[in-house]
């Protein structure tokens, strides 16, 4: 048996939810959809809430618990939480309450870690060409037009500009690299498996990082393979269950380690790893400062794990720690791109690992904010 909510009805939720979000609409869509039968499409039904007439159903069993969820986001529970879901790089993800929820701004080190696996393809192709290795400063240039002005070693880009770049490499991946039988042979060792590209990821939560990446690494016939570290069981578990949903029979390709990175043992569970040189490493580590913790939005600060949001001792000991084990763990020329705060963390991250012997690049997002420090081992 259905029932409808009015009008009426619906313009009190939307008010009460327009108090604690900025996407009433979509909230109430969000979780409408949890509870509703028919397939609509968020769209649709937000068109359908945004009328003068404005009227849902649903099956009189679902009412109560849709109505406990709707107190739950008044009560500034995080949407995703509600849902048990988040769209991140295409793809939905499982997510659920102690997992940190992923964020647009993650996006960004996936788009570095296609550039990177490109290449380190485009890379094997110049070995027999006898071209020079290109360093991504190189490739940048070229991209831009223009040699970038360096200071003290670092960079700046927009994010723009490493999207460009992505897309003109991949589009030389799918259409330049085949012309010939060494170069065919190259791309063909990857498609196949019998060669990989190797990456790890530090603090890799429910890994929406490292699968969206391996996902799209696929559609472009590389296969990889990937390590993901993180201290938490409930992130693990469902990092394990999306891989499982979004890369099929191919996650195999991941392995999922519940590893604390700052204990002094962390080295030698590594050592005992096969396969444990990367072409590149990726982390989004806790990196909210003590004293900022307090003024983050309620829904993060009463709802996400601290422990993914906040290092127990100084705000960049994750980031030491990760750029010490990199001299260990990257090949020769290799990447680590790490997600940072905001432009002053940036340039703060970007001279460490100038000081390590990194070429470094900051990555400024779409308003503007230093998001991604990129390095390249030399």
């Amino acid at each position: 048996m259905k029932i409808n909510l009015s009008s009426n009805l619906i313009n009190i939720i939307l008010s009460r939810l327009s108090k604690v979000s900025n996407t009433p609409f979509l909230d109430l869509a969000l979780i409408y959809k949890k509870y509703s039968k028919d397939s609509l499409q968020t769209a649709v039904i937000i068109a359908n809430i945004s009328g003068n007439s404005k009227r849902l159903s649903m099956d009189i069993f679902k009412i109560l618990p849709f109505f406990i969820d709707i107190i739950k986001r008044i009560n500034y529970w995080p949407i995703a939480y509600i849902t048990k879901s988040k769209y991140f790089y295409e793809y939905e993800f499982k997510i659920k309450k102690g997992v940190l929820i992923p964020r647009p701004e993650s996006e960004i080190l996936v788009d570095a870690g296609i550039l990177f696996s490109i290449i380190k393809i485009k890379r094997e192709i110049q070995k027999f060409e006898k071209i020079k290795n290109l360093t991504l400063y190189d490739l940048i240039s070229k991209q831009i037009g223009y040699d970038m002005k360096m200071e003290y070693g670092i960079l700046s880009i927009g994010y723009d500009i490493l999207l460009n770049l992505k897309e003109k490499l991949i589009e030389e991946l799918k259409d330049g690299i085949l012309c010939e039988e060494y170069k065919y042979e190259i791309q063909n060792r990857y498609k196949n498996g019998s060669d990989k590209i190797q990456f790890c990821e530090f603090c890799s939560g429910s890994a929406a990082i490292s699968i969206s990446l391996i996902r799209q690494l696929l559609d472009f016939n590389l296969k990889s393979n990937c390590f993901c570290f993180d201290i938490s069981r409930k992130a693990n578990l469902i990092a394990k269950k999306n891989a499982k949903i979004i890369l099929g029979k191919e996650d195999s390709s991941i392995n999922i380690i519940k590893s604390n990175i700052l204990k002094e043992n962390f080295l030698l569970k590594l050592s005992n790893m096969q396969n444990r040189i990367f072409d590149f490493i990726l982390a989004n580590p806790p990196y909210i400062d003590k004293k900022d913790f307090a003024n983050l939005p309620l829904e993060v600060k009463n709802h996400e794990p601290k422990i993914a949001l906040v290092p127990k001792e100084r705000q960049n000991i994750f980031y030491e720690k990760i750029i010490n084990y990199s001299s260990l763990l990257l090949k020769e020329n290799g990447f680590i791109a790490f997600e940072v705060s905001d432009t002053k963390h940036a340039d703060s991250i970007a001279k460490k690992l100038y000081e390590k012997g990194y070429w470094a690049l900051i990555v400024y997002d779409f308003q503007n904010i230093g998001r991604v420090v990129i390095g390249q081992k030399g």
